[in-house]
């Protein structure tokens, strides 16, 4: 260990050596807090001396020789002259004293012919036992006359009977006293810069580490034994595979600091004790009723422990401190410390949560069958839930959950749990919902609880459970606990997130809207308006100014668990009114949020959105990935019945980048069977609508985009801006040759709310120059690659330059075709679609709709393989197989084995020249009809 700032004290020490070789012996008492070298300087003084010629007489007094009389003494005898007292309870302090100056005469007249004076060393003199004590002090007295040094160490505090030893020792002349002060920043430097270029390879640059020694000595306080094993720490770290290069406390220190403590004492070990477990809360009174020690004790071993750099004031320098000090308290003095802080703050009229944070240390539900405990814990954990800190909830109810109490305070308990459990991963609750609905039935929760067990039950399809307590919490609500009112404000504030959310549900139990007699509080006020400002939204479109209250919702409203769903309200009002980067830069941040305050239940709702928001920009690859994140992060089974959201954002981006093996897995996911009556479920039905658009499965399509048209009708959600369902239907009666009806389609939702934004306005655009003449449709799809580049959607704008470029080959205008297919290629680079994207019927020629007849004739070329060589067998299986059926399926639907449709999918393949099924020729689909799933032959 490196001597720092001690030149001093060892220079003094050698005058004191050349003193006593001269005839005058002295006496040096060395003192410092704990860890400041005392014991190093000592061994560096007294191997100096005996380098120098001197006889060296060294020991170190230890705590239990407090108990033994005249201990030190006997052991000084011992190591000088190999003769012991003996019976040290039988000799008189007067014998002990003759020994001693016999002792002293004999050996102090050797060291002065062999070339230098007798050094007497004791280490930590302040355990010695009263009697050694006195011995000291006469061998101090007679010191000048035996031509003998006395180099004596001890701690600076004055707590002990050594604080009269030294006032009796410092009255001899010949007597001085030295005192270890902590060391300077750049003696840490020093040591920093001398260990770690020592151990650590490649650290040349010392003068790079100007920060770390800063750091070094704030956190040592100049104590040389804390600073050594902060730098033994930081080696070690250095020495990692990942290391840092800041010092910071580890294992090292945390051995240090106990070591520093131990020396102290008992005395200060207790008041360390003190301190760690009252943390934030410890007062002067508060440590000297935990500790147990007078007043004035305590403050001298606050103000050393400070001067020996582990304390500042009544808080460690350091957490890392704190937690060592704290782990090394037995648990059962532990507790009972805590049981006892309980007491005293109590008595101080501390708040709930600091006697919680207490209860909650002692890891103790204790004898409480009155439930105080349990109803002091919930309340704590509440407040921990509003303020998004979710361990500390987490630990206050896992010890309410032992304690005494009855079935409502364990059923609050239970809805809290998870409430917990939800903000991270809704599958993890489960088994408390299952507790929770018996206790809702019961009476035993209020109905602020009482409503979320619903609202859980309904996202995790407990569709039967969530209808039966509704409709029992409608019917009895006046018998509930909460307060006049309570009721009708709680059904109310989720009668209209529900009819945001899951409006099937209500509208099949023919639940109203119902009254409330009391004012809602600030989170439910802020749901139930963003929910109302949603609605609006999906029925008028952007034009609302519901989108200036989202705004304002979102400048206000936490992201907890109280604030949480209204924010995500407000968040998709931004995005359906099209206000698309107000809603990115509030999603960002409020995903930040919720990803560092480990809200993973949170950050999928809002990665969902985040891809909902990049699907509307343009930009699939990012949503796509948004989107599986959201999956990711806490599974299919704890999305519940909501899973269709971010499944239907998955499957819009999968479309648009031409990734069909990624579509067709995202359809694979199985749907709870109630996810139809949400809005969720009717974004997916328009999102698979388009998946079968693109794969030429007109039926299937418009199937389930006629379904998600009657639910926006009936749900009144009828917005173009939320659901342009009309325009891919129009697409889907295009492919099956209506074109009356799709020009209908396209005319009505031109009409509807929403429609005159530029994406939307040129989606219907590029549609409906489909129904026109060339020339025509080239004025329809100009103005629709004028708007898209206005708005910068890059998916529609490549749909409608593809398109363009069709229209300009048909009409001959090749060159104008290849710069409109370049700059649709060029953009696909752009957006990241697949190189094997499908994108034949985009480019085909596109011919006005006369009749079904006319528009196969002009798909299908003389060159183009015979679907007529197919038998009527073939015919079937090759028409399922175009809809996208599997083999499976098909083999159950025709009645045969699979490996027989494996068989006749064969051949077809190699009779019409293709390789999968998504080649099948539009000819096969329109020709077969398999159980009137296919229309029939117009050909003929």
């Amino acid at each position: 260990m490196m001597l720092l700032e001690r030149e001093d004290e060892a220079g003094h020490f050698d005058r004191l050596l050349d003193s006593a070789s001269a005839g005058e012996g002295a006496a040096l008492l060395i003192e410092g807090p704990v860890g400041s070298g005392k014991t190093t300087l000592l061994r560096f003084l007294t191997d100096r001396a005996a380098a120098r010629g001197s006889t060296v007489v060294f020991l170190t007094a230890a705590a239990p020789e407090q108990e033994n009389e005249l201990g030190v003494v006997d052991r000084l005898l011992g190591a000088a002259t190999g003769e012991a007292l003996g019976a040290t309870a039988t000799v008189s302090r007067n014998e002990a004293v003759t020994r001693l100056s016999s002792l002293l005469t004999a050996l102090g007249g050797g060291a002065q012919r062999a070339g230098g004076p007798l050094v007497i060393a004791v280490d930590d003199v302040h355990w010695a036992d009263e009697g050694s004590r006195a011995c000291v002090l006469e061998i101090v007295r007679r010191a000048r006359a035996y031509h003998v040094v006395v180099l004596l160490g001890g701690a600076s505090h004055a707590y002990s009977a050594h604080g009269m030893f030294r006032a009796e020792l410092l009255r001899e002349p010949h007597a001085g006293r030295r005192l270890l002060r902590p060391l300077q920043p750049a003696s840490t430097a020093s040591l920093l810069e001398n260990e770690l270029g020592l151990f650590v390879p490649g650290t040349d640059d010392l003068a790079a580490y100007a920060d770390e020694a800063a750091t070094l000595h704030t956190l040592s306080g100049g104590n040389p034994m804390l600073a050594h094993s902060l730098v033994e720490d930081l080696i070690t770290a250095r020495l990692a595979p990942e290391h840092t290069a800041s010092p910071t406390p580890s294992v090292a220190f945390r051995c240090a600091l106990l070591a520093c403590l131990h020396k102290a004492g008992p005395e200060a070990t207790g008041v360390a004790r003190a301190i760690a477990t009252l943390g934030k809360d410890a007062t002067l009174e508060l440590v000297v009723a935990l500790s147990q020690y007078r007043r004035g004790m305590v403050e001298s071993i606050v103000t050393s422990l400070e001067w020996a750099g582990i304390l500042t004031g009544l808080a460690f320098r350091h957490p890392e401190g704190a937690s060592a000090v704290y782990d090394d308290i037995p648990d059962d003095q532990r507790r009972e410390a805590h049981r006892r802080a309980i007491t005293q703050l109590q008595a101080a009229s501390a708040s709930s949560a600091t006697l919680a944070r207490h209860l909650v240390a002692t890891d103790d539900p204790g004898d409480d069958p009155a439930g105080d405990e349990m109803r002091l814990l919930t309340e704590v954990a509440r407040d921990h839930l509003r303020a998004g800190e979710a361990d500390a909830a987490t630990r206050c109810l896992d010890l309410a959950a032992r304690c005494g109490g009855d079935a409502s305070g364990h059923a609050m308990v239970d809805a809290l749990r998870m409430a917990v459990r939800w903000r991270v991963n809704q599958e993890t609750a489960i088994p408390l919902l299952h507790r929770l609905v018996p206790a809702v039935r019961a009476g035993h929760l209020p109905p602020a609880e009482s409503v979320q067990v619903i609202r859980a039950s309904v996202h995790l399809g407990f569709i039967k459970e969530a209808e039966e307590l509704l409709v029992d919490l409608v019917s009895g609500s006046g018998n509930r606990p909460g307060g006049p009112g309570s009721a009708g404000s709680a059904l109310r504030s989720t009668y209209d997130v529900l009819a945001t959310t899951t409006p099937g549900l209500l509208a099949r139990l023919g639940v109203s809207r119902p009254a409330s007699a009391v004012d809602l509080d600030g989170h439910t006020r802020s749901a139930t308006t963003t929910a109302a400002a949603l609605r609006r939204v999906l029925a008028s479109g952007p034009g609302d100014p519901a989108a200036l209250e989202a705004e304002q919702a979102l400048r206000i409203v936490p992201l907890d668990d109280a604030g949480g769903e209204a924010a995500l309200l407000a968040l998709n009002t931004l995005v359906y009114a099209e206000r698309l980067d107000s809603a990115a830069a509030a999603c960002d941040r409020l995903l930040a949020h919720a990803e560092s305050s480990g809200a993973t239940a949170w950050t999928a709702s809002l990665a969902a959105t985040r891809g909902e928001i990049a699907i509307r920009r343009g930009d699939p690859g990012s949503a796509r990935h948004h989107a599986e994140h959201a999956i990711a992060a806490i599974g299919v089974r704890a999305w519940g019945i909501a899973v269709a959201r971010p499944l239907s954002v998955a499957l819009r981006a999968a479309l648009a980048l031409g990734r069909w093996g990624d579509a067709a897995a995202d359809l694979d996911v199985r749907l709870p069977p109630s996810t139809f009556e949400t809005v969720d479920g009717m974004q997916y039905l328009h999102a698979r609508g388009q998946y079968h658009l693109a794969r030429r499965q007109p039926h299937a399509a418009e199937a389930d985009l006629r379904l998600c048209g009657e639910l926006a009708e009936a749900w009144s959600m009828d917005s173009a801006s939320f659901v342009p369902w009309r325009v891919d239907l129009a697409q889907a009666r295009l492919q099956l040759g209506d074109r009356e009806e799709a020009g209908a389609l396209l005319a009505a939702h031109l009409e509807r709310p929403g429609a005159d934004t530029d994406r939307l306005r040129a989606a219907a655009l590029r549609v409906r120059g489909s129904c026109a003449e060339p020339v025509a449709r080239l004025r329809l799809l100009r103005e629709s690659v004028e708007l898209l580049q206005r708005c910068e959607e890059r998916v529609e704008l490549r749909r409608s330059l593809l398109a363009l470029a069709a229209t300009h080959r048909q009409l001959g205008e090749h060159k104008l075709a290849a710069s409109m297919t370049s700059r649709a290629e060029a953009l696909a680079a752009e957006i990241g679609v697949a190189p094997n994207d499908d994108t034949r019927a985009t480019r085909a020629p596109i011919r006005p709709m006369t009749v079904a007849g006319d528009d196969l004739a002009q798909r299908t070329t003389a060159s183009a393989p015979d679907p007529n060589a197919l038998t009527s067998a073939e015919h079937r299986v090759a028409g399922l197989a175009a809809l996208g059926h599997s083999n499976r399926a098909i083999a159950a639907k025709l009645f045969v084995t699979v490996s027989t449709v494996e068989q006749h999918l064969t051949r077809i393949y190699r009779k019409l020249g293709v390789g999968r099924r998504e080649d099948l020729p539009l000819d096969v689909r329109l020709q077969s009809d398999v159980y009137g799933e296919l229309t029939p032959d117009v050909t003929g």
